[in-house]
């Protein structure tokens, strides 16, 4: 669908984004992102699947405190080093993942640090997407 479209072009638009350079912390960034994407077998008498969407940055990650309401609309966190609003994005990803139902299975969207340890080689993000789909 085109939300869909949409809410995965800000995932992505936001890992560029954030993902560029030094940061004002002095760390240095990788220039990069990478995107998984995975089909699992939910149910294989009705051939649904969750279709995983994975986009994965290596930019300056997000405080703690700032994650908690990144799936609220309207939220804007503050990054390590410089502002951000990646939590808008997700909260509309999420809101198109949920609407996604197909025989119980719901879609979802999360964010997560890509690890708790602030080294050059360990910041980032892991934003996932999952939608269920019937593929026959």
């Amino acid at each position: 669908s085109e939300m869909f479209k949409l809410a995965f072009e800000n995932l992505l638009e936001k890992a560029v984004k954030y993902t560029q350079g030094a940061g004002e912390d002095g760390l240095e960034y990788a220039d990069n992102i990478k995107v998984i994407l995975e089909k699992k077998l939910l149910d294989q008498e009705h051939s649904i699947y969750e279709i995983i969407i994975t986009v994965r940055d290596f930019g300056y990650g997000i405080r703690e405190d700032d994650k908690r309401n990144l799936m609220r609309a309207g939220v804007v966190g503050k990054g390590t080093a410089r502002e951000w609003s990646f939590g808008i994005g997700l909260a509309e990803a999420d809101r198109v993942a949920i609407s996604h139902r197909i025989n119980g299975f719901a879609g979802k969207a999360s964010i997560n640090n890509a690890s708790t340890q602030i080294a050059a080689t360990e910041v980032g993000c892991i934003a996932t997407i999952r939608i269920p789909s019937i593929i026959r």
